[in-house]
């Protein structure tokens, strides 16, 4: 019955719900990327204005652009974590 039963896990979808990333695996940006806005390192006018759209629980439409690596994601990522937890 336990072979049966770790067979069907390995079959299809259950595999990857039983597998968890390793920070070993992961690459660098996104082991080292900052989690909040104050782990932010520029752009410190633009994360207090993003924190105050979040403190007032209105946050408008945004549109982030730039060169690469500029921390677009970084920051947007930072503050959908602070929006929602």
């Amino acid at each position: 019955m336990e072979i049966d039963s770790i067979k069907s896990l390995k079959k299809g979808k259950g595999k990857s719900a039983l597998i968890k990333p390793e920070l070993d695996n992961l690459p660098w940006v996104e082991k080292y990327r900052p989690t909040t806005l104050d782990d932010l390192v520029s752009h410190k006018d633009i994360t207090s204005t993003i924190e105050t759209f979040i403190e007032a629980k209105r946050l408008p439409h945004l549109l982030f652009y730039g060169p690469p690596g500029t921390g677009k994601t970084s920051t947007i990522l930072a503050c959908a974590r602070k929006l929602y937890g």
